[in-house]
């Protein structure tokens, strides 16, 4: 087998929930000794990453200041230095723009899925100057993404669109659901970790998110408002920083409404709370406009919990029928679905055994990382 070398670049992941995807995949490489391959990380410097990276005991690891310019610096007048002294065969971007041309083949695990859906104006509750400024992102985004060799995919409905829409070329594109994670499989080991007080009785529905107007957490007082002839008790459970301007906007419009004592603001959810919270929570609901992939989706089905989602492309292309649909602007048709859902017992359990059947098409860490591997050495030119 060739010694391959490979740059992992990490630079991008500097919060979010693609420090624990970079963790999984880091986690796997110590595990199976880098499958025989010789890696460099880059890595932004005192990050997260940049720590499990040492704490594995990782040494080829370079750092880069947390500044735009400094990174610039790096990328266009450091990085085809290190490539070429390192004798790099390719370079994989995880996640976040790929890296400006160098002589070696670059691939990028594509993770922004608005730029695929030129159609919809996904900033447009934003300020005009904001609005501007996230669009010049969006370009740039979209211009380092589709210059990269090779793009990996976690949504068919990207990858598809990127070959129709922007003439990427098909047979360098590959399609690469996310993992079970492992920190998930670990937490539902986890015994039970009570935190009662914060959860109401009632039909409970998580909110796992923060604040980001993608997520269409402001629709959730005019949904408990719909649901208030139905006669039942729901309640749904925010996992966003009580403290923020957005929760106190968002209390006050609950109040407006007389549904604040139906929310709860539970705050962030540690690792070992994960299985106690969702073993509390009746449903899970996801109004995203747009979501590459979300792991609330594999947490829902892991922890076998009813997921209610947004019925839109990409959430149908991901979940199938392992999931409930509602249209995410219409709060009377969302009560409606959720009051169904309590009623039918039938329909409950239904989604939650398709849910867990859906877990067979996703790969095991290991299995995602060989195939993420496999792709890039590929595009590897034969000597």
């Amino acid at each position: 087998m060739l010694n391959y070398k490979i740059i992992l670049n990490l630079i991008p992941i500097k919060k979010g929930g693609g420090q624990q995807v970079a963790t999984n995949f880091i986690s796997v490489l110590h595990k199976e000794r880098c499958f025989g391959y010789s890696f460099m990380f880059l890595v932004t410097k005192n990050t997260h990453i940049e720590g499990v990276l040492q704490s594995f005991g990782f040494k080829n690891i370079i750092s880069v200041e947390n500044s735009i310019t400094e990174r610039l610096k790096f990328e266009h007048f450091k990085l085809n230095k290190i490539v070429e002294k390192f004798n790099a065969n390719v370079v994989f971007t995880m996640f976040g723009p790929g890296l400006p041309k160098l002589k070696i083949p670059a691939v990028v695990g594509s993770a922004y899925s608005n730029i695929f859906y030129p159609e919809i104006d996904f900033w447009s509750e934003y300020s005009l100057v904001k609005r501007i400024k996230l669009k010049i992102i969006d370009h740039y985004r979209l211009k380092r993404t589709l210059d990269a060799n090779g793009i990996i995919f976690e949504n068919r409905s990207m990858l598809n669109r990127a070959v129709r829409l922007f003439n990427y070329p098909a047979d360098q594109t590959v399609f690469i659901p996310p993992s079970i994670s492992l920190q998930a499989k670990e937490l539902a080991q986890l015994i039970d970790q009570p935190n009662v007080e914060r959860v109401k009785p009632g039909f409970n529905i998580l909110i796992l998110s923060g604040w980001h107007k993608n997520k269409n957490i402001e629709k959730i007082p005019l949904i408990l408002n719909e649901l208030k002839p139905y006669g039942v008790k729901v309640n749904f459970i925010l996992t966003v920083n009580a403290n923020l301007p957005e929760s106190a906007a968002f209390l006050k419009e609950a109040q407006k409404l007389g549904v604040e004592d139906n929310i709860v603001f539970y705050g962030q959810v540690k690792p070992q709370e994960v299985k106690s919270l969702f073993n509390k929570v009746d449903a899970l609901m996801l109004l995203s406009l747009l979501e590459s992939f979300s792991n609330n989706i594999i947490e829902c089905w892991t922890f076998k919990t009813p997921l209610i989602i947004s019925d839109l492309e990409w959430a149908r292309e991901i979940c199938n029928d392992a999931a409930i649909y509602v249209p995410r602007d219409e709060p009377k048709i969302i009560a409606e679905k959720i009051f169904d859902l309590i009623e039918n017992k039938q329909c409950y359990n239904e989604v939650v055994k398709k849910g867990e059947a859906a877990l067979v098409n996703y790969p095991t860490p290991t299995q995602k990382v060989k195939l993420q591997l496999d792709f890039l050495l590929n595009l590897v030119p034969s000597e």
